[in-house]
């Protein structure tokens, strides 16, 4: 996409001055959301808007040999400093509306998986919203969500829902709102990490999701068809768990799921402060009460085709 954009996503109004593949330019008017205005800068302007006198470093991982795989600061009045091994720097101001980035060189479908994966969730808490680690897609008009250990096949299980139907809703990260009790589920960008064995397994039918990004030593990176912007009611929430512990496939319907369950799929969780956790108590219990819960487990030898038609069929029995 040309330079000079504006989309929805995460349930931001999101303005960009760079090229962004990901981005189709869905704008749903009747759904108003706040906008966020991200940039590309050189080094040296983004050096200029950043002081390290009174910044905490918050998150601090290397590799064994010291050097920096990724660190977060946050400044009390200028926001976030984001840094990651070849994905760039980044900032995101302290009330979320700006977000100013640095690829350091990196490929575009490089540095921007970190900018939708982790910068733009922050922006999104910081507007008031509560990303959720999970994958959704819409079936019937109702958002269907997994969450789970990283690895476990969520991913591959949306998009063949998706090939069998479903309208994709977002991966890996679900800004999600309340409106009226209901929990809401706003779309991410349209592009989705598929794991080389999956990708393997699905051969031509990947040609049917979207076009290939990029490849990498885990799988390829998809930019996905068929993504709108409206917000979709979180109707059911799958807790995906595979293994060989799973001898059969299995639904079982949860109630009085505790607190602290919920609370382990919540992102950024270096920011806190009084207004995310009313938000997230709010958003939670939203779910807790209006949603329906399932253990979602799953056999190992079980692959995610096959999944995804009990899947469907489970969550049409469910939701009508």
């Amino acid at each position: 996409m040309s330079e000079g954009w504006v989309a929805q996503i995460f349930g931001l109004e999101l303005h960009g001055n760079f090229p962004a593949s990901w981005i189709t330019g869905a704008v749903d008017a009747s759904h108003p959301t706040p906008a966020v205005r991200a940039h590309v800068v050189p080094a040296e302007e983004l050096e200029e808007l950043w002081r390290a006198e009174r910044a905490q470093r918050l998150v601090n991982w290397r590799f064994d040999d010291g050097s920096t795989l990724l660190s977060i600061d946050r400044h009390p009045d200028l926001g976030y400093r984001m840094c990651a091994h070849r994905q760039g720097v980044h900032v995101v101001s302290a009330d979320g509306s700006r977000v100013w980035s640095c690829p350091a060189g990196a490929d575009d479908w490089v540095w921007q998986r970190y900018l939708i994966g982790q910068v733009l969730p922050l922006a999104s808490v910081l507007n008031g919203l509560e990303p959720l680690h999970t994958s959704a897609v819409e079936i019937h008009g109702n958002a269907v969500a997994f969450a789970g250990p990283s690895g476990r096949g969520k991913t591959s299980l949306g998009l063949n829902l998706v090939l069998r139907g479903a309208r994709f809703l977002t991966d890996d990260v679900a800004a999600t709102t309340v409106v009226d009790g209901q929990p809401m589920i706003h779309s991410g960008p349209c592009v989705a990490n598929l794991d080389k064995g999956e990708d393997l397994l699905m051969g031509s039918r990947r040609d049917l999701l979207g076009q290939p990004l990029g490849f990498d030593e885990t799988g390829v990176r998809l930019r996905l068809r068929g993504r709108t912007a409206r917000p979709s009611p979180l109707r059911a929430l799958y807790f995906f768990a595979r293994g060989g512990d799973y001898p059969a496939l299995r639904f079982d319907e949860l109630h009085n799921v505790p607190y602290a369950t919920f609370l382990q799929y919540c992102f950024t969780p270096f920011h806190s402060s009084p207004a995310r956790m009313l938000n997230q108590l709010e958003t939670l219990t939203a779910i807790a009460d209006r949603v329906r819960l399932f253990q979602l487990s799953v056999p190992a030898t079980m692959s995610a085709s096959e999944l995804s038609g009990h899947v469907e069929s489970h969550a049409r029995d469910h939701l009508d």
